[in-house]
């Protein structure tokens, strides 16, 4: 006899998901000076050659490129500031992001 019972039932393909938050990396050394030639990314040497953007605060493109196995970005002439830089994420890889500084 089932009277009062309740049954549950889930269905996973069913519902509303949640995007995935950006995983954080680091980026080193941070803060930057101003003219520093190349900038180190770690936590991305799991995920292999994929593309990056650097954004300015504003949200301003300022530089793209592939991040290779050595996880080294050149940086050009940044102006003092807070940037931004984004590992889009692809297939079943969340985005990554890291924010850093330049100093003048």
């Amino acid at each position: 006899n089932d009277a009062g019972t309740v049954f549950v039932f889930r269905d996973p393909d069913v519902g509303i998901r949640t995007p995935p938050s950006p995983r954080s990396f680091r980026v080193f050394p941070n803060p930057v000076m101003q003219g520093t030639a190349l900038m180190h990314v770690d936590g991305t040497g799991d995920i292999g050659p994929v593309s990056f953007r650097i954004d300015t605060e504003e949200g301003r493109m300022v530089r793209d490129g592939m991040l290779g196995a050595d996880a080294m970005v050149e940086l050009p002439r940044l102006d003092p500031g807070v940037y931004v830089i984004t590992v889009p994420g692809e297939q079943r890889r969340p985005p990554h992001a890291a924010r850093f500084v330049v100093l003048p």
